[in-house]
This record gives C-alpha cells, sequence and structure tokens, in this order.
C-alpha cells in the first residue's frame, strides 16, 4: 500500500511539473537558436507567404474581429467556440483570407481557428495583435519606466505561448483572457502588432525625458536595431519587438514577422501646426527608424488603422487613397491597414451608404500599392463615441444598441434583437421597444401622410417639461419633454423641450457660443419652447459640425413608415435622454446642482397622439427593464456583400 501511495504520489508531482514547465514557465532552453520556421515574411515591399512565393506577395484581406458581443464587454469574452466557426466560414465566403486580432481573445477563438484550417481547403491566417496596459500610458510612467517593460515583456511572452498552444491563464489579467489555451495556431499566424494606438501624450513625454540620453536613443539588439536618428520611443519599441522576437525565436525556433501599431495622430507625416494643436498630435512614430539584423528573416511591416473620413486626413486636404499612397511611398517595408470600416450610426450613414463608403475604401487600399488591409467585422455595442458618451451611462452600454453612437456601429455584421416587447395601447397608440428603440404605434384609418398633421407628446422626466406647444397650438395635461412631429415624409421630427436639452447642457458654450448655467441663460423647468435634437459630428465644435439628428427619415428600414393605415415611429432611446434604458436610468435635471448630466430611475413614461391642435391626454406606459442576457440574431450588412463582390475579383 506504501508503495502505491509513493507512486501516486510522483505521478501526480510528476504531472504537475511537467503542466509547470509546459504551460506555466518562460524557461528558454535554445538560447539564439536558428530558427526552424517562418509562415510569412516581408520583402521588397511585399508579404510572401513560405512556399507560395509570388511576384504580386500576399495580399491581405482581412477582417479586424472584435471580442465582444450584445450584453457583453469584450474582456468577458463572451463568443464561443461555434460561433467563430460559423464566423470564419462567413469570413472565407466573403474572400477574406486573414483575421486580425487586437488582442488575445478566448481560448475559444484558437481552438475553432485550428480545427476550421485543419479542415479548409484554403486557411484563414491570423494577424495577432499585442495590447499593453493603457493605464500605465496615461499614468506619469514613461515608456522606460520598470512597470511598463515589465508589462510588455509578460505581455509578449503570454502571447506568444498562446499562439503556440502553450498557455494557462487562470485568473483574467487585465487585457488576457483566461483559461487554457492549447491549440497551436503558430503555422497560420503570418504576423504580431505590438500596442494599440500608444497615446500621442506617453511617446511625447517618453521622447522628451530622454531627448539628451544617447543611451535611449538607440537601441541595438539580436534581431532588432535602430538607426541613427532613432527617438527614444521608436528605441522603445525596437526593444519591445526585439524581446518578442528573441522570445519565440529561442523558445520555439520560429519567427514571425512583426509590426508597431500606428495611426494618423502618430504616424511619420508632419501636418500644419494648426491641425496638429487642434487635435494632439504632439507625436510621431517612424518605423523606418527601425530596422532588422541580419539573423531576423521574417523581417518588419507597417501596419495602421485608418479609416476612411478621419478627420485628421481630411482636414489635411488628402483623400483616403492619397493617405494610403503617401504611407506607401514613405516605407520600405509592406504596408498594411490593420483597421478600416465606416460606422452606420444614425447619424452618419444609412447602412447602404456604409456599403458604398467601404466598397471605395475596398478600392483604394487595391490600388495605392499597399498589402492589404482589415476591415471591421461586427457592431460591439459596449463601445462609445466622444460626441455621445456623455449622454450615456457607460457601465451599461453592452446591454442596449445605441444607434447614434459612431463606434458601436463600425461593424459590417450586426445584432438585431430577437423581438418587440409591447408596453401597452390605449386607443390609437401603442408603445413597445426592444434593445435599440422605443416604436410608436398608431392606428389611424384614413391618414394622409402627406396631407395631415399627427403630434405624439411625450413626457420622460418628473422634474421639468412643457404644458403647451404654442407653435404647434397644443396643450397637454401634464409637463412633456419631447414631440414628436409627423408632417410629411420630408419635415418630421423629434423636438426637445429646451429645459431638457441635453445638447445644450454639455456642448452650448463651445458649440452655440454662450453658457447655458449663467443665472440668464438657465431654460425655466415650464418653458413652452422646443427646439431641435442635436448632435456634433466633429470635434470643431462650429455650427458646420452642429446637426439636427433629431429629423425624421421616411422609409420601411428608417425612422418612420406607413402601411396599411398604420404609422410606425422609431425613436432611438439615446434621442429621448435615456442613460441606460435596461435599467430605466435617464437624465435627470442639468441645471438642479448638477451642471451637467447624471441620472436618475423612471418607471413609467406618458404619451398620447393628437391630430391638429387639440388638448392632449398624456396616460403612462410601464416600462421594462431587460435582463443582461437577451436573445438577438446576427445580421450581415449591405457591406458585406459589396466586399464579397470585390474580393471575389483577383487582386
Amino acid at each position: 500500500m506504501k508503495k502505491f501511495v509513493i507512486t501516486i504520489t510522483i505521478l501526480i508531482l510528476f504531472f504537475f511539473t511537467f503542466s509547470f514547465f509546459y504551460y506555466e514557465s518562460d524557461l528558454v532552453l535554445n538560447s539564439q537558436a536558428q530558427p526552424e520556421k517562418i509562415i510569412a515574411k516581408s520583402e521588397n515591399k511585399k508579404i510572401q507567404i513560405t512556399g507560395q512565393e509570388t511576384a504580386e506577395g500576399f495580399f491581405v484581406k482581412g477582417v479586424s474581429a472584435g471580442a465582444g458581443l450584445p450584453g457583453y464587454y469584450g474582456y468577458d469574452f463572451p463568443i464561443k467556440k461555434e460561433t467563430y466557426l460559423r464566423w470564419f466560414s462567413m469570413m472565407q465566403a466573403m474572400g477574406a483570407n486573414t483575421v486580425k486580432l487586437d488582442s488575445l481573445h478566448g481560448p475559444e477563438f484558437y481552438d475553432a481557428l485550428k480545427e476550421y484550417n485543419s479542415e479548409a481547403e484554403t486557411p484563414l491566417y491570423l494577424l495577432q495583435g499585442i495590447t499593453f496596459n493603457s493605464y500605465l500610458h496615461n499614468s506619469r510612467r514613461d515608456a522606460f519606466h520598470k512597470d511598463v517593460l515589465e508589462d510588455v515583456r509578460d505581455a509578449c511572452r503570454t502571447t506568444v505561448d498562446v499562439i503556440h498552444g502553450r498557455k494557462r491563464l487562470a485568473l483574467r489579467k487585465g487585457h488576457i483572457g483566461s483559461g487554457s489555451y492549447t491549440s497551436d495556431v503558430s503555422e497560420w499566424t503570418i504576423g504580431f502588432i505590438l500596442g494599440s494606438q500608444f497615446p500621442t501624450e506617453f511617446i511625447s513625454y517618453t521622447d522628451h525625458t530622454y531627448s539628451i540620453d544617447a543611451e535611449k536613443n538607440t537601441y541595438k539588439g539580436t534581431f532588432l536595431e535602430t538607426t541613427s536618428d532613432s527617438s527614444p520611443f521608436e528605441s522603445f519599441l525596437a526593444m519591445a519587438g526585439d524581446f518578442l522576437i528573441t522570445y519565440e525565436n529561442n523558445k520555439y525556433k520560429m519567427q514571425t514577422m512583426t509590426g508597431f501599431s500606428c495611426y494618423p495622430l502618430t504616424d511619420p507625416f508632419e501636418y500644419s501646426s494648426e491641425i496638429s494643436s487642434f487635435y494632439g498630435k504632439s507625436a510621431a512614430t517612424d518605423i523606418e527608424h527601425i530596422r532588422p539584423t541580419s539573423l531576423y528573416h521574417a523581417g518588419l511591416f507597417a501596419p495602421y488603422t485608418a479609416y476612411p473620413g478621419d478627420e485628421i486626413i481630411s482636414e489635411d486636404n488628402l483623400s483616403y487613397e492619397g493617405y494610403l499612397k503617401k504611407l506607401n511611398d514613405h516605407h520600405s517595408i509592406p504596408v498594411v491597414i490593420s483597421e478600416f470600416g465606416v460606422s452606420d450610426s444614425r447619424c452618419l450613414h444609412t447602412a447602404d451608404q456604409q456599403a458604398e463608403l467601404i466598397g471605395n475604401a475596398v478600392d483604394d487600399i487595391q490600388s495605392s500599392g499597399i498589402s492589404g488591409g482589415c476591415v471591421v467585422w461586427q457592431d460591439q455595442w459596449f463601445k462609445h463615441t466622444w460626441n455621445t458618451m456623455y449622454s450615456s451611462n457607460l457601465h451599461g452600454t453592452p446591454y442596449w444598441h445605441d444607434v447614434q453612437s459612431i463606434n458601436s456601429n463600425y461593424g459590417i455584421m450586426g445584432f438585431v434583437p430577437d423581438e418587440k416587447e409591447t408596453l401597452a395601447t390605449h386607443e390609437d397608440l401603442t408603445l413597445q421597444c426592444d434593445q435599440s428603440f422605443l416604436y410608436f404605434c398608431v392606428n389611424r384609418k384614413g391618414f394622409n401622410i402627406e396631407r395631415d398633421r399627427l403630434y405624439i407628446p411625450i413626457d420622460i422626466t418628473p422634474e421639468s417639461g412643457s404644458y403647451s406647444a404654442p407653435e404647434f397650438n397644443l396643450k397637454f395635461n401634464r409637463p412633456c419633454d419631447f414631440l414628436i412631429v409627423i408632417d410629411g415624409k420630408k419635415n418630421s421630427r423629434l423636438m426637445v423641450q429646451e429645459r431638457y436639452d441635453s445638447f445644450r447642457s454639455t456642448y452650448a458654450e463651445e458649440a452655440l457660443g454662450f453658457n447655458t448655467y449663467l443665472k440668464e441663460n438657465i431654460p425655466s423647468e415650464t418653458s413652452s419652447v422646443f427646439g431641435p435634437v442635436n448632435i456634433c459630428l466633429n470635434r470643431r465644435f462650429d455650427q458646420s459640425s452642429v446637426t439636427d439628428t433629431g429629423r425624421l427619415t421616411y422609409g420601411k428600414d428608417a425612422d418612420f413608415y406607413m402601411e396599411n393605415d398604420q404609422l410606425l415611429i422609431k425613436i432611438p432611446w439615446q434621442l429621448l435622454n435615456f442613460a441606460d434604458p435596461s435599467s430605466k436610468l435617464i437624465h435627470s435635471d442639468y441645471y438642479n446642482h448638477n451642471y451637467g448630466v447624471d441620472y436618475t430611475r423612471i418607471n413609467h413614461i406618458y404619451a398620447d397622439v393628437c391630430y391638429g391642435t387639440s388638448r392632449a391626454s398624456l396616460i403612462p406606459y410601464k416600462l421594462k427593464s431587460w435582463k443582461k442576457r437577451f436573445s438577438y440574431e446576427e445580421k450581415l450588412k449591405p457591406a458585406y456583400y459589396v466586399i464579397k463582390e470585390k474580393w471575389g475579383e483577383k487582386v
């Protein structure tokens, strides 16, 4: 019996020791070993897949896949293996040959990629991003601080081990997932991308701090080195890349192409002082100042995040194609647009317009001479945007679809709630809702959309509102905050009572030219003035950047539509000042000690429908919150099919 116990104990110890060294240890046994495997390499401004070299090189027709789904943040890693497998089929059917990840996904992604590629006639290649701790980059630390360097080394080691299927992460750590990464996908990994949009302040702080430190201005490593005109931050990037390459080369006898994340705010070009000052372009990073040594055979490439319509590019009077050609002319290595897309946010573009603009961007990428690009794959509800985030409770963004938010709607695949929930019906008016909209359904026999007028007064907040709208000769039985005006297909709109105007509360001074919080400018709680629901579409905050997003467009997939005596109006939650409809949070009064947006919870809204001029009797409609998890359907947008047509052509 004693021998049996000893034997079992030894086996258990052996198992845990082996498991530790195989999955957990960073021990490298093959110091400076020669690489036995190179999947892809940078050569003469082209990417070449080993064994498949061509004069044209490998053209990246990629998708940038996020980690989020409706109801989840990206760091929840909610996507299942079966979903990834389905997506991979859809991606390849569109013509894609590459998937790019900003950071590590959960083990399910790598398990799915290995299974899919093991059976596919043509594999999907992987561009793997390596993100670092953004908190450190936005603190008082520079790039050479010990905390930053340790974070970089840890992220590089972890990512390489994950790609080779030899990592177990028991606890989630920052940007890193958790679980057992046992699927080796290294044979399909064509490149690593270090970093994710480094803050310009972090770069310039590093460069300023070490501007006269010769040791930090240059770097000479085993696989990477800098030129004599490199900056301290470029020296840091070379050091980070050298560590990454060394770790993979020595532990796995493999080399992978390496790139360093860049975007217009950190690109190597000079802009006018006015543009640089306004947009905060305080730094420039030039990967041409980093070069491989003779021992690094895979080589470097230049990944850029660049979106059509980027404000800096546009203000520099460059077309998207012009910017891409400028990048290609500047670099001696392959340029890849690691992420591009066009948002179909309601305040910007329709889905058809998005498709046309993305199609144009695909053409520009193919004609500019660069080595390809990766289009944003799916909408990610948890993301927020500078011009709407003030209006939302950022702790609740995954649980509802803000169709006004630009950053939430870049995908070529969206998500549609499964069904509407009816709140109540009263005479002609039925209210319904889902995770995207509040629906007003009006049944009115004989109503003529072009000849007749219709009004729907809405009471959201109990803290303010008007009992009348003199402009339309309307009176209400309770204070109203919003008024839907249906006045033909071209002149219908949502209006807001001036006290409850969130745009005024936040942007009055920058965009409208006055301080709304001065005593003489504060609107009355019962003001009868209703005005446009405005939004700012660029950071200039001048009159040309302000647009009336309360204007309603007519059409079956638009804001309102008439069919068989039923008028259906859908209003985005955000336009009605809901900060988080999933938990019934709305904006509280901006002027009662808040001086901006704060939240309060309600249980009912009130509404009525009236025709012509009359007195409206608003009745309550009880709101329903929804749990974090809800059902939805994936929906491929028109842009998917435009890309499919273009990527099906020979490149």
